[in-house]
């Protein structure tokens, strides 16, 4: 590709070093977006010329790890490109809807394993949580939407299978067309789970979050507040009354938290900035 000028990159912890090596050598311009924001501190070998990033503790994180701060030229102060446009309507049903959240099951029993963070044993304990938490709550839907449905053929899931679909407030969001990532976030009042892009969106748009996190992810990396994060079955029910009988407090309270976490109000427009880009060349 002799007219290359310019690569605009998405999943850019998937994108090969090697090419940026190329890209930098053949002046080749790399405008990549930042797609998780608890990933800062594993970006060896970025070498963007710009990074569109949408949280200010980003930023910070970079000012403070030289070494991979040197290696992007420029760092841009973005909004959430995902959920910028999102059209967010009060909820003016009598039941709440509670966003659940998992990781996705490895269908071979050794590769889950090896798996320490995503591993059967920990989506196992979330359902168990949410089939507790849903024979308490009658008054809240529960509705799962995972990355993927793997685990519904897995036979390790088939007794929890059968417990949750006993359960009518208990709903799985499998139908990929209907249930698209925006849809699940604008259906939800809260969201409770492990996490994931979806979580940062929930918190980008100012709906009350509960970050399951048995194993410390992602609060050994990324500075998420202690207000939103729950080790155990225990806090998760703590935390999960306060927002059921709380939830205007709650609601301020994630407000808080998004804007301390996000960039926001006359934060840049990523699609028009990219427009440009391209026009320019």
């Amino acid at each position: 590709y002799k007219d290359l000028k310019l690569i605009l990159v998405g999943q850019e912890y998937n994108f090969p070093r090697e090419m940026l090596m190329v890209c930098k050598k053949q002046k080749i311009k790399t405008i990549a977006i930042q797609d998780r924001i608890t990933l800062t501190k594993l970006n060896n070998g970025m070498m963007f010329d710009e990074y569109l990033i949408p949280s200010p503790i980003v930023g910070k994180i970079y000012a403070k790890e030289k070494n991979i701060d040197k290696k992007i030229t420029k760092l841009v102060s973005s909004k959430m490109i995902k959920v910028d446009n999102y059209n967010i309507k009060k909820n003016k049903k009598n039941k709440k809807n509670c966003l659940i959240v998992d990781y996705h099951s490895q269908k071979n029993w050794y590769t889950n394993g090896r798996n320490f963070t995503s591993s059967w044993r920990v989506n196992k304990n979330l359902y168990k949580i949410v089939i507790s938490l849903a024979e308490k709550y009658k008054n809240v839907n529960f509705l799962i939407k995972s990355k993927n449905y793997d685990w519904l053929k897995i036979d390790e899931f088939k007794q929890t299978i059968h417990k949750i679909k006993k359960i009518k407030n208990i709903k799985i969001l499998n139908n990929y067309k209907i249930w698209t990532p925006e849809k699940a976030v604008l259906a939800a009042d809260f969201a409770l789970g492990h996490h994931s892009s979806i979580i940062d969106e929930m918190i980008y748009v100012e709906k009350p979050v509960i970050i399951y996190a048995p194993n410390k992810y992602p609060i050994d990396i990324f500075p998420f507040s202690k207000k939103i994060i729950a080790t155990d079955k225990s806090q998760i029910f703590k935390k999960f009354d306060s927002i059921i009988y709380n939830y205007k407090f709650k609601k301020n309270e994630i407000t808080k938290e998004s804007n301390k976490i996000f960039y926001k109000k006359n934060s840049l427009n990523v699609k028009n900035y990219l427009e440009k880009k391209t026009n320019s060349i």
